[in-house]
């Protein structure tokens, strides 16, 4: 019998919006949205379908970031806020977090080719997408706000949600509650 203590781990806020685990808004908000709009059984085919439909229309988002009293644009095929270091589906987009260290990391993916983007694929399976920083790019911060100036999608944990106001304030909460883990 296992015999693991609760132990306290980090959540994020969205706008106000709780999550445990991601926060995005590029490639990944968009084939959540669609994902959860059509009906169809669930699992990893039908979101592979979409993810496949989705990759080749999709035209990548630019935001004005500010981290840390810091101003820059961050964006592209991907851009999402991790709690821990997986999507889910065991895709390791951040590899360097932890659920209990106080802090987001905020990992892009920049627009590359698909062949680049097929040779690269891998490493978000086998963790080592972050060794390739000419298309990946990880803040670790407490807080971050993302502006695009206009409504878009966004998904916390896999759940679509619509930005109407073109911005959303993303945050850790530290050690937010406990959870039962080795």
């Amino acid at each position: 019998m296992f015999r693991w203590e609760a132990r306290p781990v980090d959540a994020g806020l969205a706008n106000g919006k709780l999550f445990l685990v991601s926060c995005g808004v590029g490639l990944d908000a968009d084939v959540a949205h669609c994902f959860n709009s059509q009906s169809h059984g669930r699992g990893i085919l039908p979101y592979v379908w979409h993810s496949l439909h989705i990759y080749f229309t999709y035209k990548p988002k630019v935001f004005n970031a500010e981290i840390v009293g810091e101003k820059c644009q961050l964006g592209g095929l991907v851009l999402t806020a991790m709690v821990g270091e997986q999507y889910g589906g065991g895709a390791k987009i951040a590899p360097m977090a932890a659920i209990d260290d106080g802090y987001l990391d905020l990992c892009s993916v920049k627009p590359v080719g698909t062949l680049r983007l097929l040779r690269y694929l891998p490493g978000l399976f086998n963790a080592t997408l972050h060794k390739h920083p000419d298309i990946y790019k990880d803040i670790c911060c407490r807080k971050a706000l993302l502006e695009y100036g206009k409504p878009f999608w966004f998904h916390l944990d896999g759940e679509d949600f619509f930005c109407e106001e073109g911005r959303i304030a993303i945050q850790i909460q530290d050690k937010a509650f406990n959870m039962i883990r080795p």
